[in-house]
């Protein structure tokens, strides 16, 4: 139950990251190099006192890893998020929940049982009903949103084996450390001063983006990932909201039954527990 509030936490914290994402006018190279720049600075206070670096060095490898992939992932992301609507671009994140528990299975030695699995495929299902491949699918973005999904999987898969070998904070250290230094040459390539208005939009993302990565490593630390991944589909509640408030993108009917088809597979594992429970 804590790992799932603290996934519940993150999936809000990440649909707000998206929509303040939307809301800033640069180039997704430049958007993903300040944002990086500004969530490094955020985490510097904390980490450099209590000597961050010298955790388990040992687990050098993994930072890496998760970092260079998750900066190739948030690009993706970024991008699909400009040529989509927020609400059906979320749907299409939902991709990542299932990969994390096939990887889980493959590579982290995980056994999901058949409620996890239910649950994946409940969401899975709520997200074909969101966003159904069509005519022009792949023109708006869509491969390049799944193709970020299957990243953010692989990366939060290297999360899960990192908890194992270092703290939390050393992670977030090491993460925004490679994040940044891998964001560098895709800056250079699109460069150009932002005006104070979109410095302040990629701050804004930056602070839910660090309180997203937070959630996570907590979430992580205290169930195993295809445990939690479920939670993650209530992100696409989140966005609707914020689609509708911040841009006026109105919920479809599609939306809605999809949004109520994943909402069901997040509380499915809730539901299921407590019924072993009292049973």
């Amino acid at each position: 139950m804590s790992g799932a509030f603290w996934a519940i936490v993150a999936s809000v914290a990440i649909a707000a990251t998206h929509a303040a994402t939307r809301m800033v006018d640069l180039h997704p190279f430049l958007i993903a190099f300040w944002r990086n720049l500004f969530c490094l600075i955020l985490v510097l206070p904390v980490a450099l006192p209590k000597r961050a670096w010298h955790r388990l060095p040992g687990a050098l490898p993994r930072h890496v890893a998760r970092g260079v992939v998750t900066t190739i992932a948030m690009v993706l992301l970024i991008e699909g998020l400009n040529r989509m609507p927020l609400a059906e671009a979320t749907a299409l994140t939902f991709a990542t929940p299932i990969f994390v528990v096939i990887g889980g299975a493959l590579f982290l030695r995980e056994r999901p049982g058949p409620v996890t699995t239910a649950a994946a495929l409940l969401g899975l299902a709520g997200v074909l009903v969101v966003a159904p491949p069509g005519p022009g699918w792949l023109g708006s973005g869509g491969a390049i949103l799944l193709i970020s999904a299957a990243l953010y999987a692989a990366a939060m898969l290297i999360s899960r084996s990192q908890t194992r070998y270092a703290d939390t904070l050393s992670i977030l250290f090491y993460l925004y450390i490679v994040l940044a230094a891998s964001s560098v040459p895709l800056a250079v390539v699109a460069w150009e001063w932002p005006d104070w208005h979109d410095l302040a939009g990629v701050l804004l993302i930056s602070v839910c983006a660090v309180a997203a990565h937070t959630t996570i490593v907590v979430a992580m630390r205290r169930s195993e990932a295809s445990a939690i991944a479920p939670y993650d589909y209530l992100r696409l509640v989140w966005a609707g909201l914020m689609g509708l408030a911040l841009f006026g993108e109105k919920p479809s009917l599609s939306l809605v039954a999809g949004s109520t088809l994943i909402v069901a597979a997040a509380l499915l594992p809730v539901m299921a527990r407590r019924f072993r429970r009292l049973a």
